[in-house]
């Protein structure tokens, strides 16, 4: 019901009219060739009589037939004229017009994607749970108002962002004539607005695990472009090198220096190797090639710097070879598990 979604498939200058957004959504199905809707926003979907809805004529709209504007949506573009019903049950006229309803993860897996031609998930009555609180929730980790934040929230089974891609791309893969298929994180920007680190850099890992599997679905296709972008960032989040050496040492330095001792020799714009490769053995032990001795910035390891072109070589040796910030990303990547 948000703004990226509704761009794909809503003409409206109001971000913010979630009763028409998710009309028009329905309404011009048959223009836009709408077949999956997933994510929250439940709230919009409930008649106003209903408990949670948000449903109303402050956030409704309708197309004139006489203001230029408006009525040129509905002639050249096709578009329903819509109308004030905040009473709607847009829900059940979704299930009605052939889509199969998912309200939570449990009710997503269950559904036979090779038997859906439609499919509607709406899993939060708004913006769904950011992935560290459900994967919190997984983990019985009561991390809320003594109790899990999603409990709290009173959405204790959603699915995780990559679940919802691995859904929708079976669905439409049995569409004969293609699709697009627009996919959010859409609390990254939430969560940095708030300067909640940890929660913005999680988001952007589940991101990264549905794009993984969109590069994946198009590998050895030849009609399937992935487009990776984003609108904006905003929380001052930058990039400026990378670690190398272990967490342990960095603490050493803190204590043997204080925050000066961390700039340039350890971590900075000076140290991000871009022109080298981190060499490992697999096993753990010291590497048996030349070059340059580190550690691996995320868990440690011995390793040793070599030449980017090396990279061929040094792996058909059975050698792990990686850049630092692959290693650190990896390292993120744990928490997820």
């Amino acid at each position: 019901f948000d703004a990226t979604p509704a761009a794909n498939a809503i003409h409206t200058s109001n971000r913010g009219a979630g009763t028409g957004i998710v009309d028009q959504y329905l309404d011009d199905r048959g223009m836009t060739g709408l077949s999956v809707l997933m994510g929250g926003g439940r709230k919009w979907f409930l008649p106003a009589s209903t408990p949670g809805s948000a449903r109303g004529d402050r956030t409704d709209y309708a197309f004139s037939s006489t203001d230029a504007h408006t009525a040129d949506i509905v002639k050249r573009w096709g578009a329903a004229p819509g109308a004030m019903d905040k009473d709607r049950n847009l829900l059940a006229e979704f299930q009605g017009a052939g889509f199969t309803y998912a309200a939570d993860k449990t009710a997503l897996d269950s559904i036979d994607a090779k038997k859906t031609d439609r499919l509607l998930g709406l899993f939060a009555l708004s913006n769904m749970n950011v992935a560290l609180d459900k994967i919190d929730g997984r983990r019985n980790k009561a991390s809320g108002m003594g109790s899990r934040v999603v409990d709290d929230y009173g959405f204790p089974d959603q699915p995780m962002l990559d679940e919802m891609t691995t859904k929708a791309l079976a669905v439409l893969d049995r569409q004969k004539n293609g699709f697009v298929l627009m996919i959010e994180g859409a609390s990254i920007d939430k969560q940095a607005h708030n300067m909640d680190t940890e929660r913005w850099m999680l988001d952007t890992l589940e991101f990264d695990r549905a794009v993984a599997l969109a590069q994946a679905y198009a590998a050895g296709r030849n009609d399937t472009l992935v487009i990776v972008t984003a609108d904006h960032e905003c929380a001052g989040v930058a990039l400026i090198g990378s670690s190398r050496v272990s967490d342990a040492r960095l603490q050493a330095l803190v204590r043997e220096g204080g925050g000066t001792a961390l700039r340039d020799a350890v971590v900075g714009a000076g140290h991000l190797r871009t022109d080298a490769l981190l060499a490992m053995d697999p096993r753990g032990g010291q590497p048996t090639v030349d070059g340059e001795a580190t550690t691996e910035p995320a868990y440690g390891l011995p390793a040793v710097w070599v030449d980017a072109g090396r990279r061929a070589e040094l792996e058909a040796r059975g050698m792990a070879v990686v850049d630092a910030s692959s290693a650190l990303t990896s390292h993120l990547m744990e928490v997820l598990r």
